[in-house]
């Protein structure tokens, strides 16, 4: 055998021996990525997923305000850990179910504007990926769809309080272009459901409240699209 062929020979084992060595680390990056997909497939859900279930119940007739609040709260404490309580919505929209698609989309409504982190979380989790999914989804409910519409309205059009986060902005402005129509939402959009202040009030009071007004001021407090006169009667509550 020449010289040269033997040449291309050895370099031949060189490339098959690099090739191999390629498809091996490709096989062995797949394989861990496959279990680290499968063992959390099957893992049990942990103590904040099963809070998130809880307050995204099938069973619920109207979202649980307080639960919602409290989870809140936890978050704010560092009782809970915020991206775990995410991935726990995220999950829960991610349903088919349409009840707990909107549970779990007015929890996250209620989260983001609760806590400091949230918007962060959201963002790093890409919750606003399957928020999406559900707008082009033609089996989503149209009520489901429109309270997606408008929260990603709400956070694009903030683009000051959100600009170290361009994702909700560009969200936005994608959907936009594609043609999509929003639904309009109140003034009230971006405010925080509750201050610390107004909820502390709330709580003190709640003994000597009739609890029939306590439930139609929560109605008023998170319903969307509200008339003015809503508005009004809400800031009275406020300040009762």
């Amino acid at each position: 055998m020449s010289d040269n062929l033997m040449d291309k020979v050895t370099a031949l084992g060189e490339r098959l021996k690099i090739g191999g060595v390629e498809v091996g680390k490709k096989m062995s990056a797949g394989m861990s990525s496959m279990s680290f997909k499968m063992r959390e497939l099957f893992q049990g859900p942990n103590q904040t997923e099963k809070i998130v279930e809880e307050a995204t119940a099938e069973t619920l007739d109207e979202p649980d305000w307080a639960l919602n609040l409290d989870l809140c709260d936890m978050v704010n404490n560092d009782k809970i850990n915020s991206v775990e309580l995410i991935r726990g919505i995220k999950k829960r929209i991610m349903l088919k179910n349409p009840r707990v698609q909107y549970l779990a989309l007015v929890l996250l409504e209620t989260v983001v504007k609760n806590c400091e982190k949230a918007f962060s979380e959201v963002a790093a989790e890409r919750v606003l990926d399957e928020m999406v999914k559900l707008i082009d989804d033609p089996q989503t409910v149209v009520n489901n769809r429109n309270k997606v519409l408008i929260l990603i309205e709400a956070w694009g059009e903030s683009a000051n309080e959100l600009r170290y986060l361009p994702v909700y902005e560009e969200t936005y402005k994608s959907l936009k272009s594609r043609g999509i129509r929003f639904p309009g939402r109140d003034n009230e959009s971006l405010a925080p459901i509750f201050t610390l202040h107004a909820r502390f009030r709330l709580q003190n009071q709640m003994p000597i409240l009739p609890k029939k007004f306590i439930m139609i001021f929560l109605f008023i407090a998170f319903h969307q699209n509200k008339p003015r006169k809503h508005l009004m009667w809400r800031e009275i509550a406020l300040n009762f």
